[in-house]
């Protein structure tokens, strides 16, 4: 069993957060499952090389990122500034304060797929185009879902007032939803899946990352 603490895994652990992405999305650029990622990331499994590197690769790391012995000696990456904390560490949970927000803010950390409807009547001028204002008019509400994988490409700007997000239509849009518009957030639980046949066969010639 490989180590949680091993510093290769904290440091990957620890740049995930930094660049304001999760394990779905990795695992998608870097064709893996989720839980697969997870449980190595986790020290609950061993890594393997191939694997590293396609998370390394997912990341736009280098090897020469990856191959120096001690976690000190890897060079911080130059992280682009994001224009607001998507989902700051350690959020907590403050049941006075604005729940919507701080739903997203969870959302964002854990980083699931969630679903949330806003008020129809409140998205005028948000961005979101009238077609899509119009087809969902006699419900009164719009439901829109952010999946996991795609957390990165919704850009989530939070505020104090409202969350701007990059939203996919017929085109890509930046729409504004106001916090009061929100009225119900509903969250997509990832499961702790028991391992997968994720090893390779016997037969098939693999390297294990030893540390």
């Amino acid at each position: 069993m490989a180590n949680v603490d091993d510093p290769v895994l904290v440091w990957l652990r620890e740049l995930i957060l930094k660049r304001g992405t999760n394990t779905a999305e990795v695992a998608r650029k870097a064709e893996l499952s989720r839980s697969r990622l997870r449980r190595v990331l986790a020290g609950s499994e061993p890594m393997l090389v191939d694997e590293l590197v396609r998370v390394t690769q997912a990341l736009e790391l280098s090897s020469s990122d990856v191959g120096l012995p001690e976690l000190g000696a890897v060079p911080e990456p130059e992280l682009a500034a994001p224009e607001s904390e998507a989902a700051p560490e350690g959020v907590g949970v403050d049941p006075f304060g604005n729940h919507a927000k701080q739903l997203f803010e969870v959302a964002y950390q854990l980083g699931c797929t969630f679903r949330f409807s806003a008020r129809i009547d409140a998205l005028q001028g948000s961005g979101v185009p009238d077609y899509v204002l119009s087809q969902y008019q006699r419900h009164g509400e719009l439901v829109l879902q952010i999946d996991a994988a795609h957390h990165g490409d919704s850009n989530p700007r939070i505020g104090d007032d409202d969350v701007v997000l990059t939203l996919s239509f017929d085109d890509l849009y930046d729409c504004t939803i106001p916090w009061s518009a929100i009225v119900r957030v509903a969250f997509e639980v990832e499961p702790d899946e028991p391992p997968e046949s994720d090893e390779p066969s016997d037969d098939v010639p693999h390297l294990r990352l030893v540390t």
